[in-house]
């Protein structure tokens, strides 16, 4: 008789064990339905995993992960992909060993979704565009490009150092200013580092789901503040996985 463990979506606030009608991950070639299981006022959202094994993350896996902790939105503390336990009796004892922190966190994050926040320089060349606003960068690029015969590779750092200096200046002076803005609107900010160098600042904001039309105005009203160049787009809601902050103890 093969083993059955419990694919682990996130946890939620709940009085008693309950089917959802959701279909989560597969199981044996098929998907297994979520269902609640609940301990001492907290709910476990799972679906059976056989042999107790880790699912390959897939993207028809991270689709179902992804949609089931959709599906409870704004109230669930959610858990990265993968997460397996073997039996309900050792995800019982988890969730008691466990059952302060868990309660604080679905305190904190009740009712809240993360808003992903992206501003990008909406221009062909962006050295080009600090050039053009930038006396300073302009002579020294005029002076390394200038030069009879080829730069140096030590004139070609000297220039690229100055334009990484004004470009984190920038992007710095920006984010404190998007977030001080956007602080009325939020319950909690987190920078991530910029993946390009178009790329200003990229944010993740958690938000009161029921002020998610005054965060998209907001945005908006922010975004009339700066000059053209400057492209803010905003995605969302989903579950506020960037903010979850548990020290989880294992069962063990």
């Amino acid at each position: 008789m093969s083993r059955t463990g419990l694919f682990v979506y996130g946890f939620i606030r709940a009085s008693e064990d309950r089917d959802t009608g959701i279909m989560g991950i597969e199981n044996d070639g098929s998907p297994a339905e979520v269902r609640v299981l609940v301990t001492d006022g907290i709910g476990a959202v799972v679906s059976d995993a056989a042999g107790g094994e880790r699912a390959i993350p897939s993207r028809k896996h991270l689709g179902s992960h992804s949609r089931v902790i959709q599906a409870f939105l704004a109230s669930i503390i959610p858990m990265s992909f993968g997460q397996v336990v073997k039996s309900a009796a050792e995800l019982k004892k988890f969730i008691k060993k466990n059952r302060a922190a868990l309660l604080a966190e679905l305190e904190w994050l009740d009712g809240k979704v993360e808003m992903s926040l992206r501003v990008r320089w909406d221009v062909e060349n962006i050295f080009e565009y600090f050039v053009d606003g930038d006396p300073e960068l302009a002579e020294a690029r005029d002076r390394v490009f200038g030069l009879d015969g080829q730069p140096t590779h030590a004139d070609k750092l000297g220039l690229g150092g100055m334009f990484e200096a004004l470009l984190t200046a920038e992007r710095t002076k920006c984010t404190d200013q998007v977030v001080e803005l956007m602080r009325p609107s939020t319950s909690d900010v987190k920078v991530n580092t910029p993946k390009n160098e178009k790329m200003v600042m990229d944010l993740v904001m958690l938000v009161e789901r029921e002020n998610l039309e005054k965060f998209e105005r907001r945005v908006h009203e922010v975004a009339d503040t700066f000059p053209g160049q400057y492209t803010f787009e905003f995605t969302g809601p989903w579950a506020p996985f960037s903010f979850v902050e548990l020290d989880l103890q294992p069962s063990a």
